[in-house]
C-alpha cells in the first residue's frame, strides 16, 4: 500500500512538473510551442480523422511521390518576393492542356503538403499541368517586407505573377487556366484571381469558416497559428489577422462580387466528414453566389480529401475510394466549363 502511495505521488509530481515546463515553454515562445508540442499531436488527430483511425488501417494506401520539378520565380522589382514552387507536367504534351495554379491552405508545409502533391501528381497523369507555389512566408518563398502589414501578407501580386508565369510554359493552353485553392488558399483565390481575365474557373476547396473572426475578435491561440505556419517569430496583432480575414473571407465575396451575373465559373467543394454546420454555411454561401456555381461534397472525406503525410514527408497515405473523388469532379466541372477554345482571354 505504501508503495502504491509513492506511485501515485511519484506520478502527481511528474504530471505537475511537465505541466509547469509546458505551461512556461507556451508563455516564454507559443509559436515554438505549437510547431514542437501541439503540431505533433494535430499530425496524429488529423491523420485519424482524414483516414479513418485504426479500424481502416486496412484501406489505408502508402505511395512514396518522386520530388516534383522545382521553379523559382525571381522578383524584378524592390516591392516583390521571390516565389518558389512546384511545377507538375505530363512526361510528354502532344497539345494545349489546361493549367492549374493551385493554392495550399494553412499549413507549416505549404507546397509540401500531402493533399497538394498527391492532386499534382494525379492531375499530370491526367495530362494538365500544375503550379503549385509556397505562398508568401511559406515553405522555400520569402517573408514580405513588411511582417506587421496586413497589405504585407496580401497574396494578389503574387498570384498575378505566377499566372504569367503558368500561361507561359509550354503546352499550357492559356484559355483554360484554372485556379484551385484549399483552404485559406481558397480565399487567395479569390483575392487574387477572381477579376484576372487570364482564369477561366476557380474551384474552392474546403473554403475557410472564419465564425465571428470577421468583425469579432481572434484568440491568442489562433493568431498563433498564423505566426506557426509561416514559421515566424512573433505572433502576429490581433489587428492585422482581422483584414486578412476580411479580405479572404469567401462570405464577403458571395455578397459582393460573386452575387451578380457574368463571373466565372465557380465550383465549392468540402467533405462529408467536416460536419453538417460546415456544409449548411456554404450551402448558405452558395445561394447567394449567381450562376455559374456548383456545389459538391465529397461522401467519407474530410478537410484534406483523403490524403495526409507526416511532417510534410515524401510517403503519403491514402484511402484510393476518398482520394479519387476529388480529382474525378474537377474532371467533370473542366469538361462541362472549360471545352477548348470557349473563353476569350484577351485584354
Amino acid at each position: 500500500m505504501r508503495i502504491l502511495r509513492r506511485l501515485l505521488i511519484f506520478g502527481v509530481v511528474i504530471v505537475l512538473a511537465v505541466s509547469v515546463l509546458l505551461g512556461g515553454f507556451w508563455l516564454i515562445d507559443p509559436v515554438s510551442f505549437r510547431l514542437m508540442v501541439f503540431q505533433p499531436v494535430r499530425e496524429v488527430r488529423l491523420f485519424a480523422k482524414e483516414l479513418g483511425g485504426l479500424g481502416s488501417l486496412h484501406k489505408i494506401e502508402r505511395i512514396s511521390l518522386p520530388a516534383a520539378e522545382i521553379v523559382r520565380i525571381d522578383k524584378s522589382h524592390p516591392d516583390q518576393i521571390n516565389i518558389v514552387a512546384d511545377l507538375y507536367r505530363p512526361k510528354s504534351v502532344d497539345e494545349s492542356v489546361p493549367g492549374i495554379l493551385f493554392l495550399h491552405g494553412s499549413s507549416p508545409y505549404g507546397r509540401r503538403a500531402a493533399l497538394v502533391r498527391m492532386v499534382g501528381a494525379e492531375l499530370s497523369t491526367r495530362g494538365w499541368i500544375m503550379l503549385a507555389p509556397d505562398a508568401r512566408g511559406y515553405g522555400d518563398t520569402d517573408d514580405p517586407t513588411l511582417l506587421d502589414s496586413a497589405a504585407g501578407w496580401a497574396v494578389d501580386t503574387d498570384i498575378r505573377r505566377l499566372l504569367t508565369y503558368l500561361v507561359n510554359i509550354p503546352g499550357v493552353d492559356p484559355q483554360r487556366i484554372v485556379v484551385i485553392g484549399h483552404s485559406i488558399g481558397a480565399g487567395h483565390a479569390l483575392e487574387g484571381a477572381l477579376d484576372d481575365v487570364r482564369v477561366s474557373a476557380l474551384i474552392l476547396v474546403g473554403p475557410a469558416r472564419f465564425r465571428d473572426g470577421i468583425e469579432g475578435s481572434v484568440g491568442r491561440w489562433e493568431r498563433v497559428r498564423y505566426s506557426a505556419d509561416r514559421r515566424l517569430n512573433e505572433v502576429v496583432s490581433e489587428e492585422l489577422l482581422l483584414k486578412r480575414y476580411r479580405n479572404t473571407d469567401i462570405a464577403g465575396f458571395a455578397s459582393g462580387p460573386l452575387s451578380k451575373p457574368g463571373h466565372i465559373p465557380i465550383l465549392i467543394v468540402d467533405g462529408e466528414l467536416e460536419g453538417s454546420g460546415n456544409q449548411i454555411y456554404l450551402k448558405s454561401i452558395v445561394d447567394q453566389i449567381a450562376a455559374p456555381v456548383e456545389y459538391e461534397t465529397l461522401q467519407d472525406t474530410g478537410h484534406y480529401c483523403g490524403v495526409r503525410s507526416f511532417f510534410g514527408s515524401n510517403d503519403m497515405y491514402y484511402r484510393e475510394e476518398q482520394f479519387r473523388r476529388f480529382p474525378d469532379v474537377v474532371d467533370r466541372f473542366l469538361a462541362t466549363y472549360l471545352a477548348k477554345g470557349n473563353k476569350d482571354v484577351s485584354e
